[in-house]
């Protein structure tokens, strides 16, 4: 398989992905904590259910990373979307502003990471 990504772009593209993975399981915390202390059932599956998609798709892209290739891109890009999509829904509530900024712009720095082209012959 030909490699698409430098060292350098996959050094950075694991960075942003392992932070996304930190903003899920932060994610799944916060959703721990407000059934722990009772809260809207539906919101706190949702919120679950988005948070594992995150860290699920992160992890999957973090595995494939290494190899540089397609389906790397491919998961990498995957993760940047659900990363920003998780980030607007969320946008929209007043009580997760600050998290769903910062999974804006997490989602955000994936997808661009993961779209601009690169020279795999980049060393540094």
């Amino acid at each position: 398989m030909t490699q698409i990504y430098s060292t350098d772009r996959e050094r950075r593209l694991r960075l942003v992905l392992r932070v996304a993975q930190v903003a899920g399981w932060l994610l799944l915390v916060l959703v721990l904590m407000v059934l722990l202390f009772g809260g809207n059932l539906v919101a706190t599956t949702i919120a679950a259910v988005s948070g594992t998609a995150i860290v699920a798709t992160s992890f999957l892209a973090l595995r494939r990373l290494p190899g540089r290739d397609r389906r790397a891109r491919r998961l990498a890009l995957a993760a940047g979307a659900v990363t920003l999509v998780v980030g607007l829904v969320y946008g929209t509530s007043p009580d997760t502003g600050i998290l769903a900024l910062g999974l804006i712009v997490v989602g955000v720095a994936i997808l661009v990471l993961a779209l601009l082209r690169d020279d795999p012959e980049l060393t540094t």
